[in-house]
């Protein structure tokens, strides 16, 4: 009488895509670029992107000219502009980065190229621990760097 339903079931019956969502490297887009599905960049993307529920990729065929707004966000390629991120960013060896980042957790790999200023948020409704309450090795979540990272490999020239 009762059928168990399993996730991939769901997640189809929901109408959201288990597989992201790719943008070819031979297309040129302009406007505002919205999804509420996981979404793979790799063409070129000029003006505003926001996936604010879902995970954002700009792959290494990717040139974007936008501010961006995602829950995750994963930079392989170009990009250009500020990046919102409700819970991390993540900026590959291969990807050069000019703006901006505004998210809780950042991750740099050694060889990527980063222009721009970091601020570190919490989520939203995200309360501080007094300094009395937290751990003496626990960081301080917020602050802002300010900061130019020409990280090149040396074999990459």
């Amino acid at each position: 009488m009762f059928k168990k339903s399993n996730s991939k079931q769901a997640a189809n019956q929901s109408g959201v895509p288990e597989e992201p969502c790719v943008l070819g490297p031979t297309l040129r887009f302009k406007g505002v670029l919205s999804a509420d599905e996981d979404l793979v960049v790799q063409a070129t993307v000029e003006g505003a992107i926001a996936i604010p529920r879902r995970k954002l990729t700009i792959g290494e065929q990717g040139k974007v000219k936008a501010d961006i707004q995602a829950l995750q966000f994963i930079a392989e390629g170009t990009v250009e502009g500020d990046i919102h991120s409700e819970e991390a960013v993540v900026i590959t060896k291969t990807a050069d980065v000019s703006g901006n980042i505004f998210a809780p957790r950042i991750s740099i790999d050694n060889g990527a190229t980063f222009n721009g200023r970091i601020e570190m948020q919490r989520k939203r409704g995200a309360k501080a621990a007094a300094p009395e309450e937290r751990d003496a090795d626990e960081p301080v979540v917020e602050q802002t760097l300010e900061m130019v990272v020409p990280v090149k490999d040396r074999a990459r020239g």
